[in-house]
């Protein structure tokens, strides 16, 4: 069963949001002292935090127990009211060689919550939906779809309560497609819709108000479709941009008037077959118009392919910003043993890119990690570490007005941190950290 792109423990390569960072200044306030929230598991994966409005926060990830055949592995779920976390509730639960992922996890309303997994089942991978409130899920799951090869599925939940989800889907004969299931406030989801012609993965998707907008890669083309109705029926498919070698790491937003933006990262293949450069580029289209010129964000060397499949996107306002992973060269960009890799942001505007900024020093190698927004509100966190897979210091930085503040330490120790705003302006962090015994989940607040 192939596990979703989150689960790969790698570095968030872009992160793409719309954002008015002008309306209003970062709260003040210190990190609290990080402490764990769940007891040791042998590993943890697909770390997903979400907020509702009624101020309860989310934590929800897939977990594993043991090695081997026998081991189980499932999808837990932690809930804050105030100033506790409560106890992890298993949400599904299998055992290996089975497994079932969190793949997304969304809020609407006062207090309810919609998670999607990937289930390895016996007539191939299931893409299941379970809805409840923020403490926890009641009934079955409802199945979304069922083929021999699902991957990239993705979540994106209005505040009303519609949502769509989108995924790319294979069968026996014939190649992947991206397919989308909506679902109204208050129902359930249709039946997937195939979006794209054969070929497609990487897909994404975003959702504001009726408008939604699912992005995926084909054949070296990242494709569109956008609907304005909540999912239900689609417009006709749009090349927003092209992209080299098999792969990209693709995030896409949408505001409220319905402008879009979609950033992605590719790499150029070698002579030999390898990953080149890594090239970051990114598209805006304003309500109402076509997608404006793309964007080159930054292109530098990279001697491994550039990892970065978990994206994280919010919306609000009618500015897009973007966070990506650049580099600092320094002597023989190609060579180098230990590149320092860089956090950069940008408004993203028809005219280009505006306020573009470094966020991370030349002295230290930084891993983005997530990027949230809310109310105007912008922040960035990434991770003091050479490279994938290794944990380091996390750290962030919040946008006050229309600039960003320095950077403030989250957790002297960790790795795939997650951020999300909560109704009164506070700022929640989660990560998963090694213990003596495996891992757990840790969180902080602002």
């Amino acid at each position: 069963m192939p596990v979703p792109p989150s689960a790969a423990r790698a570095a968030s390569v872009l992160a793409v949001s719309t954002a008015v960072l002008g309306l209003a200044a970062a709260p003040v306030g210190a990190w609290t002292d990080p402490g764990g929230i769940t007891p040791p598991r042998t590993a943890i994966d697909q770390l997903q935090l979400t907020h509702t409005a009624s101020g309860t926060a989310v934590a929800g990830w897939t977990f594993h127990r043991g090695r081997g055949n026998g081991a189980a592995n499932g999808v837990e779920m932690t809930a804050r009211r105030g100033s506790a976390w409560g106890p992890a509730r298993t949400v599904a639960r299998a055992v290996t060689p089975r497994g079932v992922f969190l793949a997304d996890l969304g809020s609407y309303g006062s207090n309810r919550l919609i998670a999607l997994a990937l289930r390895d089942s016996a007539r191939g991978d299931r893409l299941e939906a379970r809805f409840g409130p923020a403490g926890g899920f009641r009934g079955p799951a409802r199945g979304l779809a069922v083929a021999d090869f699902i991957s990239s599925p993705r979540l994106a939940v209005d505040p009303a309560g519609t949502a769509v989800a989108a995924w790319t889907e294979r069968a026996a004969r014939g190649g992947s497609r991206a397919y989308a299931a909506a679902r109204s406030a208050g129902g359930a989801f249709g039946p997937g819709e195939p979006l794209s012609r054969p070929g497609a993965g990487s897909t994404q998707v975003a959702l504001n108000g009726r408008i939604a907008f699912v992005a995926w890669l084909r054949t070296g083309r990242v494709e569109g479709r956008m609907s304005r109705d909540g999912g239900r029926t689609w417009g006709r498919t749009q090349l927003v941009g092209r992209a080299l070698g098999r792969r990209a790491d693709i995030s896409v937003a949408v505001s409220r008037r319905g402008a879009v933006a979609v950033a992605w990262m590719h790499q150029e293949p070698t002579e030999g077959g390898e990953h080149g450069p890594a090239i970051s580029e990114a598209r805006l289209r304003a309500p109402g118009r076509g997608f404006e010129t793309v964007v080159r964000l930054e292109r530098h060397e990279a001697r491994a392919p550039e990892a970065g499949t978990s994206v994280e996107t919010d919306f609000t306002g009618e500015r897009a910003v973007i966070a990506w992973q650049g580099r600092f060269d320094a002597g023989d960009p190609v060579e180098a043993d230990r590149p320092i890799f860089a956090v950069r942001t940008a408004e993203l505007t028809p005219a280009g890119l505006n306020r573009r900024s470094t966020l991370t020093p030349p002295t230290q190698s930084a891993v983005l990690e997530d990027l949230a927004v809310r109310g105007g509100r912008a922040a960035v966190s990434w991770r003091v570490a050479p490279g994938d897979d290794v944990e380091g210091e996390i750290r962030a930085s919040v946008a006050a007005g229309a600039a960003w503040g320095p950077p403030e330490v989250v957790a002297h120790r960790g790795r795939a941190s997650r951020l999300a705003w909560n109704p009164g302006g506070g700022l929640e962090a989660v990560w998963i950290a090694s213990t003596g015994s495996g891992e757990a989940v840790h969180a902080a607040t602002r």
